[in-house]
């Protein structure tokens, strides 16, 4: 969605921050995606999976580089 806002120009975030988000959303996605697999043999170990996304190697390489 914020894509789409800041295309259509209703959006002034700068374009560091736009691949900050698709990142994140990709990462976000790829977790999910690969925890219905792991349900389908190992319920129990699925959720587990979730936990991946507060470790959040994407942010932590995108604030590491701007110095922050």
């Amino acid at each position: 969605m914020s894509a789409d806002a800041r295309r259509a120009g209703l959006s002034k975030m700068p374009e560091e921050e736009a691949r900050e988000g698709r990142r994140r959303a990709v990462a976000i996605s790829a977790v999910f995606l690969a925890s219905v697999p792991v349900a389908l043999v190992a319920p129990g170990v699925a959720p587990l999976l979730w936990l991946a996304l507060f470790l959040d190697p994407i942010g932590r390489r995108v604030w590491r580089r701007r110095g922050d």
